[in-house]
């Protein structure tokens, strides 16, 4: 998946400004038809270790370099080899609503009053018609005129920055507490999976 594609970069770049974001997508293969494989599919990707590689090799795409650290003897940035993700969890699934799909997906862009914890700390959310628009054209990158699914599914699967406070063998992504932690589950017809991460904070 091409990060820099100019509708994808749009639409990831346009959450990071709204939410204070440090936003990612991930790819991966997971069942259309049926979420309890899907579950295990998706437990497999973080467990096999290509979560956290995707989010090393994003972290630099994206110009954050958070989880980069610089090696005293080589002089060179090196990826953090610190672990990202908890020992013992467990994935839970919700489907969005077919007529809710795209709400949910604007509300990362307007904010409106929300119960996913959706907020602008510094009030830069769109006004509905842009948001929709780059929304739209996100959507026709990545699933391509297919018929697609949405799931929100927990975030305590991985390390959050209050699990991290003082921990020096860990490293977290979402910010726990009062941060916009999300995690969605795009699936089209043809299994494609994007895993799109949220963790806004002021």
């Amino acid at each position: 998946m091409n990060l820099n594609k100019e509708n994808i970069k749009q639409f990831l770049d346009s959450v990071d400004h709204v939410l204070n974001s440090n936003t990612f997508l991930l790819s991966l293969k997971v069942d259309y038809n049926c979420p309890e494989k899907t579950i295990e599919q998706l437990t497999e990707f973080i467990d096999s270790g290509n979560f956290q590689k995707q989010i090393l090799e994003q972290d630099v795409i994206r110009n954050w370099n958070n989880y980069q650290y610089l090696n005293p003897e080589s002089l060179l940035f090196e990826a953090s080899s610190k672990e990202l993700i908890k020992p013992n969890y467990n994935i839970e699934l919700k489907e969005i609503e077919k007529e809710k799909k795209i709400d949910y997906l604007v509300l990362m862009l307007i904010v409106e009053p929300n119960k996913y914890n959706f907020w602008s700390p510094y009030g830069r959310q769109y006004d509905k018609s842009t948001a929709k628009n780059i929304l739209s054209t996100f959507l026709d990158e990545i699933v391509e005129s297919r018929r697609w699914r949405l799931f929100t599914l927990n975030t305590d699967f991985c390390y959050s920055q209050v699990d991290d406070y003082n921990d020096e063998e860990i490293m977290s992504y979402f910010q726990g507490d009062y941060g916009s932690d999300s995690a969605s589950l795009i699936i089209a017809e043809n299994d494609d999976g994007f895993l799109l991460l949220t963790n806004g904070v002021d």
